[in-house]
């Protein structure tokens, strides 16, 4: 998962809304990573402590996921950082899945880490 997000918080774009605004978020990237549209069910929810999913890099992505965060509110008004950080954990899990699906392998994984 933290690899998920690392690969979300990376792309430009503001990861798209979930639910019934995910039509109006939608790009052509979002078309290429998987749906956010989806809303997930009850056994597909995950409870993590934020150091079970941080480790040792905690304050780092904390860090990240804050300014990330600031600079979309300035732009977009204030969003729920609840949301922004499950948007982006979807956004990244979804580019994971791609990225395997497209390239056959979980060795492309290690592609995204040279980008």
């Amino acid at each position: 998962m933290r690899w998920a997000f690392c690969a979300s918080l990376r792309e430009e774009s503001s990861p798209p809304p979930f639910g019934k605004d995910a039509k109006e978020g939608s790009s052509d990237r979002q078309e290429n990573t998987g749906d956010t549209g989806k809303k997930l069910r009850p056994d597909e929810v995950v409870s993590v402590n934020w150091h079970v999913f941080a480790g040792d890099y905690s304050e780092e992505i904390a860090a990240a996921f804050w300014i990330r965060h600031r600079q979309e509110t300035s732009k977009s008004g204030e969003i729920d950082p609840a949301e922004y950080f499950k948007r982006h954990l979807q956004r990244g899990l979804n580019i994971l899945e791609a990225t395997m699906r497209n390239n056959g392998s979980h060795m492309a994984l290690l592609g995204l880490v040279e980008k």
